[in-house]
């Protein structure tokens, strides 16, 4: 009803008043002051509900330049971030940070030599699907914390410094984890990513045996890097010929054992495949002569 008096009244309440006067000059004093209270009440209750929205947006573009802020202090100076600007609130323009719809949608801040913790505010920003910080300093344990940026799609920690186990509920994230020292065991759950396409643990010191059963479930992977890894000796997994999507299989150093299996023939997308540095023995396959996209043996 009160949209209909709006269309009825398009300009001022003044305006209703003089078509009503017009109508009728023998209405009352009260009908006059009904009017008027007819649509001081409707711009009131318009003017408390339109603008709601633009005002969570600004609040929340606000919010995201505290964030960055926060973060620039907490981590100090380096390459990038030595050049976010506080007194500039066009965020979005600043190295390493993506928007989209200026909501902070990425992040990266490869090699700026961080080496305090993951802040818990990075997955205040709500929006964070990319997360980049390899090659720094990281020294804690695998962050947890980032199990709280519930949109993160892709996240780099590799070349970093992180030690102790991966935990068990590792399948709240996909990562890149290459490269630090993280040890014991790689936990079962690392099978429950069914839309991961990127494996990279090489160059960590995890024993145990390989987790073929639990990586061969992963059939969206294009690459996987296990290499360089004290696993306990076993045969190269049969199960990875599942894997018919991979172009990067990089195994070496990972104390493997017999002959190279008849069934990775079916990963015809390869073009890197390494096996260096293992127990292997037996003659080269010719299947694999005959994969015309491999480059790299």
């Amino acid at each position: 009803m009160l949209w209909l008096s709006f269309m009825h009244c398009p300009s001022l309440p003044e305006g209703c008043l003089l078509q009503q006067e017009n109508s009728n000059q023998n209405d009352s004093p009260d009908m006059a002051k009904n009017y008027y209270a007819s649509f001081f009440l409707f711009f009131t209750v318009l003017i408390s509900i339109m603008p709601k929205s633009y005002q969570q947006s600004t609040d929340q573009y606000s919010d995201e330049h505290q964030i960055l802020l926060g973060l620039e202090r907490y981590w100090g100076s380096s390459p990038v971030l030595g050049r976010w600007n506080s007194t500039s609130s066009d965020y979005c323009s600043w190295g390493g940070v993506t928007c989209m719809n200026g909501m902070v949608t990425a992040i990266s801040l490869a090699n700026q030599n961080f080496s305090k913790s993951i802040p818990t505010s990075l997955c205040l920003l709500k929006n964070l699907n990319y997360l980049d910080l390899s090659y720094n300093n990281f020294s804690t344990s695998f962050p947890t914390i980032l199990y709280n940026c519930s949109k993160l799609m892709y996240l780099d920690l590799s070349n970093n410094v992180f030690a102790g186990h991966l935990p068990a509920d590792i399948n709240s994230l996909s990562a890149s984890l290459s490269t630090n020292h993280i040890t014991g065991r790689i936990p079962t759950s690392i099978g429950w990513f069914p839309r991961l396409k990127s494996l990279q643990l090489d160059a960590n010191q995890f024993d145990g045996s390989n987790p073929s059963k639990g990586i061969s479930n992963l059939t969206n992977l294009e690459v996987l890097t296990l290499a360089e890894n004290p696993f306990r000796p076993a045969p190269v997994p049969v199960e990875f010929g599942k894997l018919t999507r991979l172009t990067y299989l990089w195994l070496s150093g990972m104390n493997m054992t017999g002959e190279i299996p008849e069934s990775l023939s079916s990963l015809t997308e390869l073009t890197l495949l390494s096996m260096s540095n293992n127990k292997l023995n037996g003659t080269i396959l010719t299947w694999i002569w005959q994969h015309k996209k491999l480059q790299y043996l």
